[in-house]
């Protein structure tokens, strides 16, 4: 994802969002312009089409460095604590956001070289509170904070959506989306790759890290040990049981499913605990139906 206007990627300064218009420098950056300030870059990402609850593998934040310098930088990130970030204003800058419980921190002291990608430690922690907050649903806004971390002056300065829209910064997310038919992760812009293939180093590269696409689940199936465990503990109480909820948890989830996806196709005897919903004896398609439209998403 990349950021898509320039209201999107800001610097605050004190209470309020600034910019520079001193030559040679871009309109955004990461640091302290002045001594004994706190500077605070704020960029919002719109249109996030990630599944309640997905499993975030990876979430690594890319900058274009717009001039060769060596300013030590000392930095938070983290992202505003809501379901949906609202956009930068003066009267609700980046600084002013509630902040997630995960923070990561980033001292950067190498040189940074004229147009070139740099990455930030991975931020996965932090994106994966905010999806799995009730209030987040696919196409909402995340905020990303980065706040420096001493009062004295330090920058690097990166190249923003005013300098050039192909090197604003970068958010590219892999997540696990668990299979359903209610949910399938749109292509573009953020789409599912390797775990191996991201990495969470501070390293100088030509491109911005890019999604790969592919629509194969991350394995989210339980050992049988883990059903059998699971289906013990749980055993149903007298009345209603939930259509779809093996376990007996009030709720239909992932788990239910993974239960379904490891009997499917066999002949059994056990009813609801092992994925058979609708009582034929059989696990099949017919069932996972019935787990679909009682699945909590």
């Amino acid at each position: 994802m990349r950021i898509n206007s320039q209201g999107d990627n800001v610097n605050q300064e004190k209470d309020k969002i600034v910019s520079t218009t001193r030559k040679n420098t871009s309109n955004l950056w990461v640091g302290n312009l002045k001594p004994n300030t706190t500077g605070i870059a704020g960029l919002r990402y719109n249109n996030v089409r990630i599944p309640q609850n997905s499993k975030i593998v990876s979430a690594v934040l890319s900058v274009y460095s717009a001039l060769n310098q060596n300013n030590p930088v000392y930095l938070s990130l983290y992202a505003d604590n809501t379901g949906d970030s609202p956009a930068f204003t003066n009267f609700y800058p980046p600084g002013g956001r509630p902040a997630t419980r995960n923070i990561v921190s980033q001292n950067e002291l190498n040189i940074w070289k004229e147009k070139t990608w740099y990455n930030f430690n991975d931020l996965r922690n932090i994106v994966q509170e905010i999806v799995n907050r009730r209030d987040w649903q696919p196409g909402n806004s995340i905020s990303i904070i980065i706040k420096n971390n001493r009062t004295d002056k330090g920058v690097k300065y990166v190249e923003s959506f005013r300098d050039n829209p192909e090197h604003a910064p970068v958010l590219t997310i892999t997540y696990d989306n668990r299979p359903s038919e209610k949910f399938t992760p749109t292509p573009v812009p953020i789409k599912i790759v390797q775990e191996s293939s991201v990495t969470a180093s501070m390293t100088p590269s030509n491109t911005p890290i890019r999604a790969s696409a592919s629509n194969t689940p991350i394995q989210l199936t339980p050992t049988p040990q883990e059903i059998e465990s699971q289906n013990q503990t749980s055993a149903p109480p007298a009345g209603n049981v939930l259509p779809g909820d093996t376990n007996n948890d009030g709720r239909v989830d992932g788990f239910d499913y993974s239960v379904w996806l490891v009997n499917k196709d066999k002949k059994i005897e056990s009813g609801s605990a092992d994925g058979d919903f609708n009582g034929d004896k059989i696990v099949d398609n017919s069932d996972l139906e019935i787990l679909m439209n009682n699945f909590d998403f």
